[in-house]
C-alpha cells in the first residue's frame, strides 16, 4: 500500500525520472533538455530503443515497439527533425522494416528471452493480421520528422495503410490508435483519405456506457486527449466530459493512477513495471484533465495554471 500523497510527490518517489521530467515540463513550464537527456538512456547504438521503455516488454534490445515509444513522447514536446534522438530512430526503423511485411513488426524473437507481459510473446505478435500497430504509426512519424526521404516506400506505405483500414471488420483499440496517431502526423491529403474509415471504427470500438468503463476497456478518451481533437465530433461533449470525471475519480490515493491489466507472470518485474506505468499514467492522465478543464483536486496543478 503506498503512502497517499500529491502526484508531483509521488512522480519524484515512484516514478520514472523521464516521467517526471515530462510532468514538470508539461505543467511547470521546465526545458525539456532533460526529457532528452533521460530519454537517450534507454537508446541504443543502432539507434532503436529498448531497455523497458515499453514497461510491458522488459527487453534491453532495440524494438519497434519501445522505438514508437520514444517518438511519442519526442512529440509531446514538439522536437525537430534535426534532433539526434530523432534521426537516429528513423535509421533504425529503416534498417528494421520488413520488406515481406511491408511494415514492422513490435518486437523481435529475442522478446521472449526477457520478463513481459504475455500479449508480447513473438510467435503471437509474428501472427497478428493487425498491420497498423505499429507500422501506420510509424508511417506517421516518417511523415512528420522526414516527410521527403524515399517517396516511393512513404507512398507505398501510405497504400497500404489505407486499404488495411478499409478492410477491418472487428477493430482492434490498440491499432485503432496507432491509425489515430498516423492521423495526427499525416498531411491534409492522407488525413481525408483516413478520416472516414477510421472515424467508423473509433466508433465501433469505443464503450459508450459508462457502466462499461471499468477495467481495460477502450472509452472515448482512449482515442481522444483533448476538446480540440479531430475526433472529438464524433462524441456529445456531455458524454466526453463525463469519461474525464470518470478518469478524475480513478485517481488513488489522491496521488497517481494505476493500470488496469496486470501480467500474471514475472511477478518480480511487473511489480516494477507496475509502478513505472503508473508514473507514466498519472502524467498522461493529469494533462487529459487539464485539456477538459478539470482542475482537480486544486492542489494537482501548480498556481494559476
Amino acid at each position: 500500500m503506498l503512502k497517499a500523497m500529491q502526484p508531483k510527490t509521488f512522480l519524484k518517489k515512484y516514478a520514472r525520472k523521464l516521467d517526471l521530467y515530462l510532468y514538470e515540463y508539461l505543467f511547470e513550464g521546465t526545458d525539456s533538455a532533460l526529457i532528452l537527456k533521460e530519454l537517450s538512456a534507454y537508446q541504443n547504438v543502432d539507434g532503436g530503443f529498448g531497455h523497458a521503455l515499453e514497461a510491458d516488454l522488459r527487453l534491453p534490445d532495440s524494438s519497434a515497439l519501445a522505438t514508437t515509444v520514444a517518438l511519442q513522447y519526442l512529440s509531446q514536446i514538439d522536437v525537430n527533425m534535426d534532433s539526434p534522438l530523432v534521426i537516429d530512430a528513423l535509421r533504425h526503423l529503416v534498417n528494421s522494416y520488413d520488406g515481406t511485411r511491408n511494415g514492422w513488426l513490435n518486437i523481435p524473437p529475442q522478446a521472449d528471452e526477457y520478463p513481459r507481459a504475455p500479449w508480447w510473446n513473438y510467435k503471437d505478435t509474428k501472427a497478428s493480421a493487425e498491420w497498423g500497430n505499429p507500422s501506420a504509426e510509424i508511417l506517421g512519424y516518417f511523415l512528420r520528422y522526414v516527410p521527403g526521404t524515399d517517396a516511393g516506400l512513404l507512398q507505398k506505405l501510405s497504400e497500404r495503410a489505407l486499404h488495411r483500414l478499409n478492410e477491418i471488420d472487428d477493430p482492434e483499440p490498440h491499432e485503432i490508435k496507432c491509425y489515430v496517431r498516423l492521423y495526427e502526423n499525416a498531411n491534409r491529403g492522407l488525413q481525408e483519405q483516413l478520416y472516414g474509415s477510421l472515424a467508423k471504427n473509433i466508433k465501433r470500438v469505443v464503450k459508450t456506457n459508462p457502466r462499461d468503463w471499468q477495467g481495460y476497456v477502450p472509452m472515448p478518451l482512449t482515442f481522444i486527449d483533448s476538446p480540440d481533437s479531430p475526433f472529438a465530433d464524433l462524441f456529445d461533449k456531455s458524454l466526453l466530459l463525463e469519461n474525464a470525471n470518470f478518469l478524475r475519480r480513478q485517481i488513488v490515493d489522491n496521488s497517481h493512477w494505476e493500470p488496469t491489466w496486470t501480467w500474471g507472470q514475472f511477478e518480480d518485474e511487473w511489480a516494477k513495471a507496475k509502478l513505472e506505468w503508473s508514473g507514466k499514467l498519472t502524467v498522461d492522465y493529469l494533462r487529459i484533465l487539464k485539456e477538459f478543464g478539470l482542475q482537480y483536486p486544486p492542489t494537482l496543478f501548480p498556481k494559476g495554471m
